[in-house]
């Protein structure tokens, strides 16, 4: 499959661009937070995830943070936002906070019915939801108790786009109905150690 452009995330180095079909590669880090403390002074913050919204291909979000990161850089959380196609970053949430803890952010995924809606798991076992591009954030209630892991993964059918699921690391997979009145429901038949979550 060709693509005319592309994005990347890196662990230490920021986010790159490519505008032909990934043969050459630039850096797009403008605004992007950097590590404070040694021996990773000057390096970004890890990008766990990069959301390109699909009815604007220059709005993209970025999803950052690591354990080392809380340690190595104070600004290493969150959600940040591009506007300009990933030349300049800020972050989303403006002004500083609005509902979205000081937290490692795992993945992002958006409502399929409007990219305005935006879903985010974190490293506190919590889901947030924003309905406004990202600006203002509140927690989505899970009704379950005894989940201690994080959120790696989000994942959203476009034709059930009421059924958000989780990925927990250790824990398994669950389905979440919008609006969660009902809280989580665990998916059975699936192993409790797994990384990667995708449907399609």
């Amino acid at each position: 499959m060709y693509f005319s452009y592309a994005h990347v995330g890196s662990d230490e180095g920021g986010v790159f661009k490519s505008l032909d079909g990934g043969n050459s590669w630039f850096q797009v880090s403008n605004g992007l937070p950097q590590m404070t403390v040694a021996p990773h002074i000057g390096e970004y913050c890890p990008i766990n995830k990069l959301l390109i919204d699909p009815n604007s291909p220059d709005t993209i979000y970025a999803g950052i943070g690591n354990e080392s990161a809380l340690v190595y850089g104070s600004g290493c959380w969150g959600v940040l936002k591009s506007v300009n196609g990933g030349i300049n970053w800020s972050r989303a949430t403006q002004p500083f906070g609005h509902g979205l803890p000081e937290d490692l952010l795992y993945d992002l995924a958006f409502n399929p019915d409007n990219s305005n809606v935006i879903y985010a798991g974190t490293a506190r076992q919590s889901v947030y939801v924003s309905s406004d591009a990202g600006l203002t954030w509140e927690e989505i209630p899970l009704g379950v108790e005894n989940i201690y892991d994080i959120i790696s993964d989000l994942a959203i059918i476009d034709t059930s786009p009421q059924n958000l699921y989780l990925g927990m690391n250790d824990e398994g997979i669950f389905r979440l109905t919008i609006p969660p009145a009902l809280g989580v429901k665990p998916i059975s038949g699936i192993p409790p150690i797994w990384w990667t979550l995708e449907l399609g």
